[in-house]
């Protein structure tokens, strides 16, 4: 007689895995803070790596969104069209960025779902996000290529060690076009190759505080470096702030970003829908707050 095997007793386990689509968002975010970096800045002088600031710009945008959408925010993508320092503010129309959510467990971006996308724009004291609305992931492709063509207006505050006379500021201000020549600065010299970048500052505006201290709005090219602009980072910008009042020191206190300046032909590169919502966002709350929106009585 043939004697067969016993049978085998176990249970299979089955292990599934669902991937979802990427969920993509387009938005604008502003920054009152000089404590607040832009993404998580992470310093590695310990057993583990901490935290050099309390939190950062894209922590605060994706934490509302993401807890909507039942997604991680740390496996996101955070993609801006350019970006601050951590002691610099993010003022005017805001500076445009995108997130990528991946694998979120509830896609909001059905027809069904009614969704009022500003109400998951993070506000605070110290950070505002703006105009957030569904994107497609172009988006990120346009705001690399878009961080490169803005015009970028700064104020800052300014200290010359040479007392600053009216008739110097004067002919400050009439400077119009002019070329700027930056080597890579020393404080990025560790993440950046050293080479010689030209960028043009528009105009320049300087207002007397008193004879050492100058308020200065100046409309410059994308990538130029403000404070090295100022200081002169040893002499590897030129010419520098203190070259145009013949001082023979300057330094800077504080800086914003005063506004960020789109040429009308980027606007033909965001993707359609994200344009059409935007605009119809300003749309929207331009009826709201006009006086002819009011109803008679």
């Amino acid at each position: 007689m043939r004697a067969y095997p016993n049978t085998a007793e176990f249970r299979p386990t089955l292990e599934s895995v669902i991937n979802r689509d990427s969920i993509y968002l387009f938005g604008r975010y502003r920054k009152f803070s000089r404590k607040i970096s832009q993404t998580p800045w992470l310093v590695h002088d310990g057993a583990k790596p901490r935290s050099r600031c309390e939190t950062s710009a894209s922590e605060i945008a994706l934490k509302p969104i993401c807890e909507a959408l039942g997604a991680d925010w740390t496996r996101c993508s955070f993609c801006s069209a350019g970006r601050e320092d951590v002691d610099v503010r993010m003022l005017g129309n805001g500076r445009p960025f995108a997130v990528e959510i991946p694998d979120a467990h509830r896609n909001l971006l059905l027809p069904h779902h009614k969704v009022e996308w500003e109400s998951l724009a993070a506000k605070t004291d110290a950070f505002e996000v703006m105009f957030i609305h569904p994107a497609d992931k172009h988006v990120m492709e346009w705001l690399g290529w878009s961080s490169e063509r803005h015009t970028k207006v700064y104020v800052c505050m300014v200290w010359s060690e040479d007392p600053v006379s009216a008739e110097v500021v004067e002919r400050v201000n009439a400077t119009k076009e002019m070329e700027i020549q930056q080597r890579t600065p020393l404080r990025v010299m560790h993440r950046r190759a050293n080479a010689m970048r030209r960028k043009i500052m528009h105009s320049i505006t300087c207002e007397i505080v008193n004879p050492h201290y100058l308020k200065v709005s100046l409309a410059c090219s994308a990538g130029m470096y403000i404070k090295e602009f100022v200081h002169g980072d040893f002499g590897r910008t030129r010419p520098s702030m203190a070259d145009l009042l013949g001082s023979k020191h300057c330094d800077i206190l504080q800086l914003d970003v005063g506004d960020l300046v789109e040429e009308e032909d980027m606007k033909d590169y965001i993707p359609l829908k994200c344009r059409e919502a935007e605009r119809q966002t300003e749309l929207d709350r331009a009826a709201v707050t006009s006086p002819t929106s009011e109803k008679a009585p």
